[in-house]
Order: structure tokens, then sequence, then C-alpha cells
């Protein structure tokens, strides 16, 4: 069987950028099986980060490149675009719940969900920027699980499809401080690479070994 060669189109350059190493992986699905092409790590040269937090953005920046050249040596295309997964340790997670009013009973659709999903997002977040005790500080979604929906105030799995005059879901949200996510940013943007795709280490690794029917345990 004759394998695929990685290519910009068909192929995601996952970076973890962690307290010791650099870690770069650039891989591609196969036959529905998600195969590694080409994988490079360093170590930084000095402490530059602390606890999963980019302390230094120089120092680690100058480590993601030696990454980043590597692996373009081994797969010969240059990488452009990125998926980065941050440390937890700083995350917050609030619980909150957002409800909307359905016109005519019409069926609901994605667009229904994903609003009153992002409602509740929105939700979580301005609970958790009013009690915090730094009112400077703003915090980035970096991922949240919808622990229930309903619908005229029954419970279902999945709103697709069903009509009804209310439908509510309630959601748990989880967050990170800017200051975490900016840093995350600043070193990828000295590199000339885009953030394609972000989440937090603990969901990567949950997405990853714990199958979906189980996630629903929260």
């Amino acid at each position: 069987m004759t394998r695929v060669m990685p290519t910009k189109d068909n192929s995601v350059f996952a970076l973890d950028i962690g307290t010791r190493t650099v870690i770069g992986v650039v891989a591609l699905v196969e036959s529905g099986i998600l195969r590694v092409a080409a994988q490079h790590m360093l170590e930084h040269e000095s402490r530059a980060m602390y606890d999963g937090q980019i302390h230094d953005i120089p120092k680690v920046a100058h480590t993601v490149l030696e990454v980043k050249r590597n692996l373009e040596k081994k797969i010969g295309f240059k990488l452009t675009g990125a998926a980065v997964a941050a440390a937890g340790r700083a995350l917050v997670t609030i619980q909150s719940r957002a409800e909307t009013e359905i016109e005519n009973g019409a069926e609901i659709d994605m667009t229904m969900v994903n609003s009153l999903e992002i409602a509740g997002i929105k939700n979580a977040q301005k609970e958790l920027e009013a009690g915090g005790d730094d009112k400077l500080e703003r915090y980035y979604c970096v991922g949240y699980s919808v622990m229930k929906y309903y619908i005229d105030n029954y419970s279902v799995t999945n709103l697709l499809g069903h009509r009804g005059n209310l439908i509510r879901a309630d959601i748990l949200a989880t967050f990170l401080p800017d200051s975490v996510i900016n840093s995350l940013y600043a070193v990828l943007h000295r590199v000339d690479l885009v953030p394609l795709h972000l989440t937090l280490e603990p969901i990567a690794a949950i997405e990853a070994v714990i199958p979906e029917n189980l996630r629903h345990l929260n």
C-alpha cells in the first residue's frame, strides 16, 4: 500500500510548548487513521517557562523556530499554521445556563444550537469577569462541554430536529487568563505561525483517550 505524502492541504502541524521541551508533530489522516509523518523534540536551552506558563517569549520562540525548521526539512514544505494546547494550571471553570425561545415552534437546526451554546459561554464569561478579584483581567474560553439540553423543560441528549417553544442548555465552560493565551500567540507570531486551533491540554488528552460516549460524565 502506497503511503500518502504530507502536503500543506492534507496535514496538520501540532505544537506542544512544554515547560521542559518543545515537541512538533506533522500528521495526516490515512485510511481513517492519524499517521505521524514527522516529529521533532528539543529542550529549552534555559528555564524560559515555569509550570506551563511562558515567561521568556524570545527564548521560547527560538526553540520553537528550531523545531519548525527541522520539521520543514523533513517534510519539504513551509509550515504556516499550528494547532496548540495550553497548559491548564491557571484555568477557571464556570457553569452557566442559556435559553432561547423558538418562534412558531420551528424545527431546531444547528444554527439555533450553536447560538444557544455561544450564549451560554458568554453568560459564563460575564459571571467570571464580574466576580473576579482582578477587574482588569480578561479571560479566553479554551473549551466547553454541554451538560444537558432541554426542550420545553424536558431533558434531551440532542436538540437537532426537535420542535418546541423553549430550548435551554447547561454549559460547563473553561477559561484561561488572556495573559496566558497572549504569550502563546506572541511566540507563534515571532516564528511566522498562525494559530489554527487552540485547546486545553487536559481536553486534548480526553479527546484522544476517552470514548465520546463517556465524556458526558463531565
